[in-house]
């Protein structure tokens, strides 16, 4: 029997490897190894539309988050899915030493942020099949994969990890006005 390639939604990952599925990063795909049955496999051999549920009406969430100092942080991120050159952006605020602090877990934007964001249409309320929630994030503008904050902020190689002021590869845009964001993140909880 020869290996059949498999269309595993993210969700459903960890119970195709228990069943012998293998990962082909190259591929970017599960599939069933040679010599195995492929029976067990069935659900996975056509792919199925995969609709993020219907966003919730967050116009309606306390604003939780003053961004006295406002700033857009741009960079480019080689997107992982389609390996081409992204252009993505992180909201920041200034700390009391000046220095830029991320914000992350936005669900929702005043006025002012959503004019300066309108103007950056790769970043947008999106549906992350990861943490199965909707909030602001990049998406890539050649394919138009969603660029997890993870991988944006939290590794190493990250555009946004090490966020110094004088980082070449930073553009930072100050805003002239305060603005306010919903978050869901707890270090932000105000309420």
């Amino acid at each position: 029997m020869a290996r059949r390639d498999l269309h595993v939604p993210f969700e459903e990952k960890d119970e195709a490897k228990l069943l012998g599925a293998r990962w082909d990063a190259q591929a970017r795909c599960w599939y069933v190894p040679t010599g195995i049955p492929d029976e067990p496999f069935a659900r996975w051999f056509q792919p199925r539309e995969q609709r993020p549920p219907t966003p919730p009406d967050y116009s309606a969430l306390p604003l939780n988050l003053l961004i006295e100092q406002p700033a857009i942080v741009e960079a480019t991120a080689e997107c992982w899915s389609c390996r081409e050159g992204t252009p993505v952006l992180t909201v920041a605020g200034r700390d009391e030493d000046g220095d830029l602090a991320i914000v992350t877990g936005i669900q929702s934007v005043d006025a002012p942020l959503g004019r300066a964001l309108a103007e950056r249409p790769y970043y947008r309320l999106a549906f992350s099949r990861t943490t199965q929630q909707w909030a602001f994030a990049n998406l890539c503008t050649s394919c138009g994969a969603l660029q997890g904050d993870f991988f944006l902020h939290n590794e190493p190689d990250g555009p946004f990890f090490a966020l110094h002021n004088a980082e070449p590869h930073l553009r930072i845009t100050e805003l002239a006005e305060p603005v306010r964001v919903a978050t869901d993140d707890p270090a932000y909880d105000l309420e």
